[in-house]
């Protein structure tokens, strides 16, 4: 019998950074490379530099939130938000793409390709050009050209310290958008482990590949009954709004929509819909942008 060998997996895996470069495209737009060597087999994330903001305002939120999760990541190798910050301010508060990159390079200590962390993978959104299937990889900001920006701590921590122990994956399909999908419990001590993602999450693009299917699935098509096919619209259209909102957040969708019907209408404001976003379904381990020092 050949020996069992450990694959990368949605969620929770053990692996090391092996790299974490700032890079340029042919084109002569910097990106952040991200390598990660997770079971024996490299897997991959890019920041990409967004080529304009349409306003000061975009650039800020763009720019916050990046910070927040480059910050996240390099905690995970022994730094407290409080030296990061400190850090920051000493090297000038560079609050541009490339400087700010140049910073977090800098900063990750000698040798953290050498040190395993724990870190969160998920399928990409959607297959990139001239593939037909999504991979695993490593997620970074989502930045929309125009007005949406949405980091990967607006869906949970996804880089972390190795925590000791033995968690088991304890899934929710469902879930609520505003309960626990997906968490790790060590089932001797009941410990959680940081990683979490909520009902929205587990039930997203992200959360499941593209391009594969199973027996029943296949037979499911080809018969015309599978759930999101051509026969069934109404599916296909609530998944999509689903996806968008674990993106963007359930207010910013329905603001949207809003509008998108009042022009459709004429102009007709929607004043009977009401726009109380107190609860917008989305699972935030504390606001990410509320302590950062610009």
């Amino acid at each position: 019998m050949a020996d069992y060998k450990p694959k990368a997996k949605l969620g929770l895996n053990r692996g090391k950074l092996t790299k974490f470069t700032l890079s340029q495209s042919k084109n002569g737009y910097n990106y952040m490379s991200l390598v990660a060597k997770v079971a024996g087999r490299d897997v991959y994330g890019s920041i990409l530099e967004p080529r304009e903001f349409t306003s000061d305002e975009e650039k800020t939120t763009f720019l916050r939130k990046l910070y927040g999760d480059m910050r996240h990541i390099v905690t995970a190798y022994g730094f407290t938000d409080k030296e990061v910050d400190e850090a920051f301010v000493k090297a000038g508060k560079p609050t541009e793409f490339l400087g700010m990159m140049e910073f977090f390079e800098r900063l990750m200590p000698r040798g953290y390709e050498h040190k395993e962390v724990d870190i969160f993978l998920q399928y990409q959104y959607k297959p990139r050009k001239g593939q037909t299937r999504t991979y695993l990889e490593i997620p970074t900001i989502v930045f929309v050209h125009g007005k949406f920006c949405r980091s990967v701590l607006d869906d949970g921590a996804f880089f972390s310290a190795p925590v000791e122990g033995e968690f088991e994956e304890v899934k929710t399909l469902s879930a609520a958008k505003d309960e626990v999908g997906l968490e790790y419990i060590n089932p001797e001590t009941n410990a959680s482990h940081p990683f979490t993602r909520n009902g929205y999450w587990i039930t997203s693009a992200v959360a499941q590949p593209y391009g594969t299917q199973t027996v029943d699935e296949r037979k499911n098509k080809a018969s015309g009954t599978a759930s999101g096919s051509k026969s069934d619209p109404t599916s296909k259209g609530v998944k999509l709004i689903d996806d968008l909102i674990l993106l963007y957040g359930e207010s910013e969708v329905y603001e949207g929509l809003k509008r998108l019907l009042d022009e459709v209408l004429g102009g007709t404001p929607l004043s009977s819909l009401s726009t109380d976003d107190s609860d917008n379904g989305e699972e935030v381990d504390g606001d990410p942008d509320s302590d950062l020092p610009f």
